[in-house]
């Protein structure tokens, strides 16, 4: 297979990955926070025609969630195309200077990479070394570059795992769901329930 059609795949894998995570969480959170919500800001409770269920194809309702989706349309358009170099494996690669901290450091193509990590999670593990690598890195700035590079990379593979393990639990809320009839949240309650009221509950 053609590196450039690699590329585009691995792309794709990891921005499903990402929806599907954000997706995991939050179907459980819309159907345990949308009542108390509701009722906080004196909206109508939208999920009476669910049943109490997320809206989603199989489930129905997706309409009244027209506006939400429209606008995250647009932004998902928005990152495609400041993408497209990453896309097509055009984006620039080497060493070069960082502009934080002014050590080298090796630019290479990261399949999902948005210029986007305020708390620094790709880069965390690579600059809390030991106390034995940090001398090395100190020392060697070549050899500060492979660690970082190293831990990245497992960082990035942690990231996939999650996400296709994400994927594979979205598509079963929506299987159960539209099967059962009943809210994902109710049918396995031991999942979604807070450690304090399981440990005090006397339920569990």
């Amino acid at each position: 297979m053609p590196a450039r059609r690699v590329a585009w795949m691995r792309e794709a894998e990891i921005k499903h990955a990402r929806l599907a995570m954000l997706a995991a969480a939050g179907w459980p959170f819309s159907e345990l926070w949308h009542g108390p919500l509701a009722g906080i800001t004196g909206l109508p409770f939208e999920l009476d025609s669910t049943q109490g269920r997320a809206p989603a194809v199989l489930n129905g309702n997706i309409g009244e969630a027209a506006p939400v989706l429209a606008l995250a349309l647009l932004f998902a358009s928005y990152l495609e195309c400041a993408t497209l170099d990453q896309v097509h494996g055009l984006t620039a690669t080497g060493k070069t200077i960082s502009a934080k901290s002014g050590q080298p450091v090796l630019k290479t193509y990261t399949p999902g990479d948005l210029n986007f990590d305020p708390f620094n999670l790709y880069t965390f593990f690579g600059w809390q070394a030991p106390p034995m690598i940090e001398a090395s890195a100190s020392a060697d700035p070549e050899y500060r570059m492979r660690w970082i590079a190293f831990n990245r990379k497992e960082m990035e593979t942690a990231e996939i795992k999650n996400g296709r393990l994400a994927m594979l639990g979205i598509t079963g809320f929506a299987f159960q769901e539209a099967l059962w009839g009943t809210p994902v949240v109710d049918q396995t309650p031991l999942l979604f329930t807070p450690i304090s009221d399981l440990i005090f509950s006397g339920r569990y």
